[in-house]
């Protein structure tokens, strides 16, 4: 039987990620979250505030590093400064091919839980790790397009595909009180941010070298739609 191809996380390089001084969230710094994979930068961004910004976010190809079953394996992170870590793994295997995803060690104050996990045989993998680091409530969310978490009054959603989202995707949340919302995969350009039925936002930009739409809102059913 063929060995696994693995996803790896260490606790230790999450722990400092999380615990860093927001402005010290560089580039180079999210990288060393591949653990030495050889990968390819798909996007970064830090914001809204570069200054003092309510997140980090970093997605690589690492196909690369892998061989044989694995035909893509994309890897996305969010980092909330000194609330969490998100790893959202996307990877397109051969049908009945191992793979699974694995955190290395263990990082005092750091608690770990999967919200999405594969089912067997699919060719197309997801995997959604929390590494958390504050007391917060945790809710998983998907849709057919996006699959994401609540954390407190935080919402992160990653697109669930390989491509980036070009037209338009849909979620619903139910929480009380003003949320933040960071949307990761979609084309750039300008988005619309229609809330309950009514247009929100008209100009929503996504840059070429992030893919990520950030916005305030609160509970109810969201439709974003890229303009043009």
């Amino acid at each position: 039987m063929p060995e696994p191809s693995i996803l790896t996380l260490r606790a230790k390089d999450a722990a400092e990620v999380i615990a860093a001084d927001p402005p010290s969230l560089s580039l180079a710094a999210l990288r060393r979250l591949l653990n030495g994979q050889a990968g390819r930068n798909l996007g970064y961004d830090l914001g809204p505030d570069a200054k003092a910004p309510q997140y980090a976010f970093y997605a690589a190809d690492v196909t690369e590093s892998y061989h044989g079953a694995v035909h893509t394996a994309r890897r996305f992170f969010v980092v909330l400064p000194s609330v969490a870590l998100l790893s959202f793994d996307l990877v397109v295997a051969a049908p009945g091919a191992a793979v699974r995803w694995s955190l290395d060690g263990a990082a005092a104050g750091i608690e770990h839980r999967s919200v999405l996990l594969p089912g067997p045989g699919a060719e197309e993998r997801l995997f959604l790790n929390l590494l958390l680091a504050a007391p917060a409530e945790v809710v998983p969310m998907s849709s057919l397009d996006l699959q994401g978490v609540r954390i407190g009054q935080r919402v992160v959603l990653f697109h669930r595909e390989t491509g980036m989202a070009r037209s338009s995707v849909y979620f619903d949340l139910e929480a009380t009180g003003k949320l933040s919302f960071l949307v990761a995969g979609l084309e750039p350009g300008f988005w619309e941010v229609w809330w309950n039925g009514y247009l929100e936002e008209t100009g929503g930009l996504v840059k070429p070298q992030a893919g990520t739409l950030y916005f305030p809102g609160e509970a109810g059913s969201y439709f974003l739609r890229r303009r043009g």
